[in-house]
């Protein structure tokens, strides 16, 4: 696999790990004003939207893990990528055609 790949994995993995983790909060502030007579009267009994942030017990662990496998992958990406920078690509003779 290219080094590339992995760096590009490794950052769309940090990137998207504090999302994933924080998405619940995020869902129930856009969706609980929209619903069930606002933040005032919104609670887990009457509304899913409000019920959401519940969810923190499975995204938060699931973000943390991906954190570190962001973490990781990213460092395997810069390792190989100073390993390769220093090599130079092997020189062939250029092609000699014969004459026509």
């Amino acid at each position: 696999m290219n080094y590339k790949v992995w760096k590009r994995v490794g950052i769309g993995l940090l990137i998207g790990s504090p999302i994933l983790a924080i998405s619940p909060v995020l869902l129930a502030l856009i969706l609980v004003p929209l619903t069930c007579g606002g933040f005032e009267q919104a609670d887990e009994s009457n509304c899913g939207a409000a019920a959401m942030p519940w969810l923190l017990f499975a995204s938060v662990p699931v973000g943390i893990l991906l954190f570190i496998v962001g973490t990781v992958v990213t460092i395997v990406g810069f390792s190989k990528q100073n390993k390769f920078q220093g090599q130079q690509p092997p020189v062939h003779p250029p092609i000699q055609y014969p004459d026509a």
